[in-house]
């Protein structure tokens, strides 16, 4: 993406510190002082995810860009930090309205097969043993439905040019490129 490759000539040719540690809703930085902000994998983790994209508008200068990537389906990881099990198209277009923001691009990440890949296997570990039912064979079998769903990912999921049926509804996670108006 040129955005992001922009991003990283302007951060490696400036000597500006532009990571900020603290509360994301309030943070120290100077307003509409950057022409690209990033929110990667945050919002699920902040208990007032409108308040974090506010702030991250705050930022951003006139006609600047915010890029966010957060998960549509995700479970509970960074506990207690962990507050919401996803964002969807309808939460971006809300959020964009509310700080006068303009959608420029919204892209599933993953699909279908790459989330049942990463769940199916999750939900076998974390459901424990049935009477009866051999630990290592569960554990092979997990490995094996990982497998054989990350190659039908490749086949027919986001390396194609048609994407699986419903890969928009079974999506690991949304990235959004917003321009400040």
């Amino acid at each position: 993406n040129e955005i992001v490759d922009a991003f990283r000539a302007e951060t490696k040719a400036s000597k500006k510190d532009h990571d900020f540690g603290g509360d994301i809703t309030k943070t120290s930085a100077p307003s509409e002082e950057y022409d690209v902000v990033v929110l990667t994998e945050v919002l699920e983790h902040v208990p007032e995810p409108l308040e974090a994209i506010r702030e991250m508008t705050r930022l951003a200068k006139r006609g600047g860009s915010i890029l966010v990537t957060a998960p549509f389906t995700s479970g509970t990881h960074q506990a207690p930090y962990h507050f919401y099990a996803g964002f969807g198209p309808n939460w971006y277009r809300y959020a964009a309205k509310k700080n006068n923001l303009q959608i420029i691009s919204m892209r599933s990440q993953g699909d279908y097969f790459k989330l049942m890949a990463q769940e199916i296997p999750r939900s076998l570990s974390c459901g424990g043993l049935l009477p009866g039912v051999d630990k290592q064979r569960v554990i092979e079998l997990a490995g094996l439905v990982s497998k054989y769903l990350l190659q039908l990912s490749t086949l027919k999921g986001d390396a194609s040019a048609k994407k699986a049926r419903c890969a928009d509804q079974f999506t690991i996670g949304w990235m959004v490129h917003f321009v400040k108006d």
